[in-house]
Order: structure tokens, then sequence, then C-alpha cells
């Protein structure tokens, strides 16, 4: 059954590729023909803000800049954020469970990304406990979304510590742009969701908008050949079972006059998932399987003020309160943070251009510590001052421009840190563009590894004391520090084709890993061996690679994407050059990724998407394991019958039933039907 499914999904895959201009033809003319996403020309045209903390071209940008659209996440066919992030070039996602995902840029991150700051219209959801960024509980209307920026590379001397790798910023729409009433359902063979939204108008002036969300997912096939190891280890991976949701919010943006306006925005949500976890104790047979139910809860209200002072100046105050909520069975972590961020730009004589800012946050948290996970103290207030300036300054206007500029931050584990940068853009001729930089950056140290005890049971011999592994922090741990080195080339060769492409080296120094301590045996309160492991900044390495996203319009009617990159990594202790890849790492990534995405109107009211992506194999950490390659494919159908409303059928996953991606548990093929109603 199986193969015939592939099959049909091969056949109608082929047809709809090597025929579609012919199908169009049958059924309607040139002046019909309605593209949504953006042409090239627009596309090089599309305004961004994450660059330079300031609004300019995409083309203009000096940095590795890639920018999914709403058009984008409709037409991928994707119903979470990791997996929208996956068509992005130099993206590497791979799914673990129900609820967890790994997102990564350019490799050296761990299960957390602690080297990647993942914004939400500029609010963090960076979690300082354990350094990155709990994707489960990151949702928002997905129809909402204006356009996703993702910066790949440091992007530190301007959102200062964290963010090493890169930037993700998830800007959502004004509700000016999302009037009356959008109502979504969406159910198949692992996922129902409903969405309803509503937008409206006090005045002319006043804009609102208010949105409830729900979805009810299923569990993930387990792995039919388990990691070996993992049978000696008692604190073995959880395995989630049923994953509900449910999430509100508003927005009300209010434009008092043509230089001032404030937007107010809050959400609110809570998560449940069923899981079985391990508890364990030191009597045999020492670890307890156990079935509970993992809650989160959390809310946050943004305060966005903007004024124009003059055509060439203006300034914002941007603050928010953030409560999170997570438990992590059969621990819990609960994170307030308080932030205000005041950002002053100015434009000096048609020379200079000038951004700068100050920022105070204050992080409280508070741990519910078990016997394999704890902070000492479990609770713990935080404070981080901040400030940043930029300077870009046109040496020959419109082909030449260079930006210095550095963010200064004192936060309370590593004290002062300073995170320059220097950038060149150089438009040399019409339609081609060179630029360049060199970075430094910064990862301040998590809670769990200033703070945290970790403990893990193995039975190495049943006829021996059982063995503990204590993870255990330390307070004197320095950042890890990365100077990045990139050069990128964009080009438009042709009216209907544009290329972007990206080489970069990082330089990484005092990477933080466990470091062996001696073993000894505790009796208290039953025998057993202890082999304590230390944090410190032991390990250097360097990572490198090459990325490439083109876009080529073939057709009125068709439009064609791909992304490719190319990524290597060395890591090593300090002093012995000794391979230590795998201490830091959690697996090997996947050196190659490719994906290609076809967008074809069809008929003036169908189109079909398809979206075809390779992950070079990866090797898991410990038992070194080789999960394979994998191509796969996803594939999208939308019927447009009338303007309000749009029935899609959508898979995922479609060439196999199941793969591996990182852990133990599969992915599955996905079928939905999606009706949409927008008026």
């Amino acid at each position: 059954m199986a193969n015939r499914i592939n099959s049909f999904i091969f056949v109608l895959f082929i047809f709809i590729w090597l025929f579609p201009y012919k199908i169009y033809s049958e059924n309607t003319s040139e002046a019909d023909i309605d593209i949504e996403e953006l042409s090239i020309e627009e596309l090089m045209e599309v305004k961004v803000t994450s660059v330079s903390k300031k609004i300019e071209k995409l083309v203009n940008s000096p940095a590795a800049i890639y920018v999914i659209t709403q058009d984008d996440i409709k037409k991928f066919g994707a119903t979470s954020l990791p997996e929208i992030l996956r068509m992005a070039p130099g993206m590497q996602v791979s799914r673990n469970d129900l609820t967890d995902w790994d997102v990564n840029i350019r490799g050296l991150n761990e299960f957390f990304s602690n080297k990647l700051l993942v914004l939400i219209d500029g609010r963090s959801v960076y979690t300082p406990i354990f350094s990155g960024v709990f994707w489960d509980i990151q949702d928002t209307m997905l129809d909402d979304i204006d356009r996703i920026e993702i910066i790949r590379g440091p992007g530190a001397s301007l959102w200062g510590s964290n963010a090493v790798n890169g930037v993700i910023n998830i800007i959502t729409k004004n509700p000016k742009n999302t009037q009356g009433v959008n109502t979504s359902i969406l159910g198949g063979n692992k996922e129902i969701t409903g969405n309803v939204r509503y937008g409206g108008k006090i005045k002319d002036n006043i804009y609102y908008r208010f949105f409830v969300k729900k979805f009810d997912r299923e569990k993930l096939s387990d792995s039919e050949d388990k990691d070996d190891n993992s049978k000696n280890e008692i604190n073995a991976h959880n395995y989630e079972k049923k994953w509900v949701s449910n999430r509100g919010g508003f927005q009300l943006e209010l434009n008092m006059n043509d230089k001032n306006s404030l937007s107010i925005k809050s959400e609110v949500y809570e998560n449940q998932f069923k899981t079985n976890y391990y508890e364990v104790s030191f009597m045999e047979p020492y670890v307890f399987e156990k079935e509970g139910t993992s809650d989160a809860f959390g809310c946050y209200v943004l305060t966005d003020f903007k004024r124009t002072i003059s055509e060439t100046s203006d300034f914002q105050i941007k603050t928010y309160f953030d409560r999170a909520e997570k438990e992590h069975l059969p621990t819990k972590a609960s994170v307030d943070t308080f932030d205000v961020d005041f950002q002053y730009h100015i434009s000096l004589c048609d020379t200079n251009d000038i951004v700068w800012g100050l920022g105070y946050r204050y992080i409280m948290d508070s741990f519910r510590n078990s016997n394999i996970l704890g902070l000492y103290p479990d609770k713990l207030n935080q404070k981080i001052f901040s400030g940043f300036i930029q300077d870009e300054i046109y040496v020959c206007k419109d082909i030449f421009h260079v930006t210095f500029g550095s963010k200064f931050e004192y936060n309370d584990f590593t004290e002062f840190e300073i995170q320059p940068s220097v950038k060149f853009l150089w438009n040399f001729k019409e339609s081609h563009s060179l630029w360049g930089s060199i970075s430094r950056a910064v990862r301040v140290p998590s809670r769990i590894e200033r703070d945290g005890l970790i403990l893990q049971w193995y039975i190495v011999n049943e006829d021996q004391y059982p063995l503990i592994v204590q993870d255990e922090g330390t307070d004197s741990l320095n950042s890890e520090v990365l100077m990045a080195y990139e050069l990128g080339y964009r080009v438009k060769p042709y009216s209907n084709i544009w290329m972007d492409s990206t080489i970069f080296y990082n330089d990484y120094r005092g990477l933080v890993n466990g470091e062996l301590g001696e073993i000894y045996i505790r009796t208290n309160p039953v025998p057993h061996y202890v082999q304590p492991v230390y944090f410190k900044n032991i390990l250097n390495g360097q990572s490198y690679g090459f990325e490439l996203a083109s876009d080529w319009q073939a057709l009125n009617n068709i439009r064609f994407r791909a992304a490719y990159s190319y990524l290597k990594t060395n890591v090593y202790y300090e002093n012995l050059q000794e391979d230590a890849f795998f201490e830091i790492t959690g697996a090997l990534p996947p050196r190659n990724q490719f994906i290609l995405r076809s967008a074809i109107d069809l008929t003036r009211t169908i189109q079909a998407d398809f979206a075809v992506k390779f992950v070079d194999r990866l090797v898991k950490k410990e038992s070194k394991k080789e999960i394979e390659s994998y191509t796969d494919c996803n594939f999208r159908i939308a019927w447009t019958p009338f303007k309000t409303i749009e029935f899609a059928l959508a898979g995922q996953n479609l060439f196999k039933n199941k793969h591996l991606e990182q852990s133990d548990i599969q992915v599955d093929r996905i079928f939905y039907l999606k009706m949409t109603y927008e008026n």
C-alpha cells in the first residue's frame, strides 16, 4: 500500500511539474493571472529591519538575510514555526519528538540552539535558564505573520549576547492590514487546528485585532531500531503522546497623528502534552517509568511607541513583560522578564546614518528541583544593562557604504561584554552587489551551566553499584566568543532570476563543555559511583561553509525557488588538539542541504505548490550512530471557488512513511485538509 501511495505521489509530482503550462492555457488567459507572491523586482525592494534596526531594502543589507513572506508560509503548507523555517537556506531543522525541534544555523548548537536569538515582534523568546528556545510554546496565528527575517551570522552588535550564529525575527501584521474575519479549520491524520481572528477599527486612526487558536496533535512513531546505548541510560528520552494547545491574543494600533503611533499587543497560552518520564531512586531497580502530563503557561504584554521628529530623525520605545512557565517533568521552570528598549535614529548631511540605543532587562527565575536536575539557588534575579551605536557612512551614495557599530552590555554572570562589527556594501554594477563583514559575538552561560546539577544514572554492570554521572555548574565560566568573517554576492543576471550567495568562516573560542573529574564512591544513602563532570570553557572550534539562494520566475504562472548550503565544522580541546565534536554538539550536523520549491497557478482559482528537500546524513553523539540522509516532499493544492473561501489539501514528508531526523522518534507522513474563510 505504501509503495502504491509513493508511486501515485511521484507520478502526480512529475505530471504537474512538466505540464502546468498546458493545463493553465486551456483554462484561462494571461490576463486572469493573479500571482500573489512578490515578483523578482518586488523581492529586491522588500524592506527589512532586523539587519540595521532601521528600514532598508533587503538587497542593500550587508548581511546574509533571507525573508520568508506570508505567501511562502501559506504555500509551504507547514503548520508550526519550526517547520516553516525549513525553507530558508542554511537552516538546520530536525524534529526530536512531538513537541521538540532542533533549530540551528551554521552548526555548533546543542539541543536548545544556544547560539541562536529568536524574536517575535522584537520580544526575545530565548530562555536564560537553558540558553535556547522552547519551540513548543512559540506560536501565533500563522495567517497573521507578515514575514520572518532570518539573519545567518552574528547580529550581536545590535541585538546583544546570544545572537551568535544568527537571528530569527518573526514579525506579525499591523491590525490595519488584518481587518474583518479570518477563520480556518484544519483536519488531518496527525493534527486538528482551528483559528478565528477578527479585526476592526474604533476610529479612522485606531485599529484592533483579536484571535483565538487551538490545536490537538497526535504522537509520532517510535523508532524501530533503538539506539543500543539508550538501553543502558536510565534517564531515557521521554516519549510524548498527545499535545494540546490553546492560545489567544489581541493587538491595538493607535495612530495619534502623522508623527506618533502606539501599539499594544498581548497574548496568553496554555500547552499540555501527555508523556512518559523517568523518576529515579537509589534503591533497585533505580528507575521508575511514569506517565504524566506536562503543562506550560505563558503570557506577555508588549508596547511599542514610535515618534517621527523630522524627515531625518525618529525614536522608538519598546517595553514588554513576559511570563513563561513550563514543566519538563519531573522539573518545572518559570521565568519573568521585564524589558525596556530605547532607540534613536538620525541621518546627518546625507553622509552618515546613525542609530543608537539603550536597554535594560530584569529577569526573575524560579526552578522546581528534582533528583535528576536542579538549580542552586533555585531562584535568582538578574539584570542586564546595554547600549549600542551604529554609524552607516555613505562613502559614495548608492554605490559604496561602510557601517561601524558595537553593542556594550553588562550582565551579572560575565559582566562587561563588547560586541563590535564592521560591514561594507558595494553596488559595483547595476544588479550586482558585494558585501562583507567582520563581527565579534558572545554567548553568556546559561543558569544550568553556572548553577545546575544534572544527574544521569547508568547500570554499567548488574553486579556492581550504579554509576551516576553528575554534571555540575561552574560560576567562574566566561562567555563563549565568536569571530565571524562573511562575504556575500547578490546578482540579478536576467530580469526573471535573482541569486544570493554567502561564504563564511567562524572561529570560536572558549566553548563550554564538561570536563571529567575523578570518580569516587558515595555511600549515602546507598553505595554508588559518582563521575563528576564540571562545565568549563575548554573547547575551541571553527566552522565554514557556503550558502546559495535563488529565485526564478520561469513563466508567468510558474515560480521556482532553491536553496543550498554546505557546512563543515571542527571542534577540539584547547591544548590537546583532540577532536571533540561529539562532546559539544550532540550530533554531527548535515554537511549538505538542498530545497527546491515551486509555485504554480494551474488556473485562476487552482494553485499547486511543491517543495522537495534533501538533508545529508547526521551522526549522533555517544553512539556515533548514523542517521541516513533523506529526501522528502511537501505538496499543497489549493482551490479558491470564491474570493472569500479557500480549500487546500496538503501533505508533508510524502516520499516515505516515516524517517528519522535526530532522536529515536520517527517523523511521519502527514496529510490534512484546510478550509479558510476571510472577509
